[in-house]
């Protein structure tokens, strides 16, 4: 799994406003801007997708066949929480 800094997503967005105000500029002058700019974005869009599918995927999750306590102690656990939520309902409400 490939780390990034934490502002690489705000970065990127930023690079996209950059360049929409590039165009809302000198599009008037520079026409075929417009062609370059959509080809440019299509390659980054497709290299994102790449980073999606391959770089940034999340860890698979491990199966567990055994709880880290004894069945035993889990019952306890249930049976002492349930004597001791009356007790502490009444405490708290007073």
């Amino acid at each position: 799994m490939v780390r990034t800094e934490p502002h690489a997503q705000v970065a990127e967005d930023l690079e996209l406003i950059i360049q929409f105000g590039y165009l809302a500029l000198f599009g008037a002058s520079f026409p075929l801007g417009f062609a370059l700019a959509a080809v440019t974005n299509l390659l980054d869009l497709r290299n994102d997708l790449s980073k999606l599918l391959f770089m940034y995927r999340r860890v698979p999750p491990k199966q567990v066949h055994a709880a880290d306590c004894p069945r035993e102690r889990r019952c306890a656990l249930v049976a002492r929480a349930r004597l001791l939520r009356p007790m502490f309902v009444r405490w708290v409400l007073g």
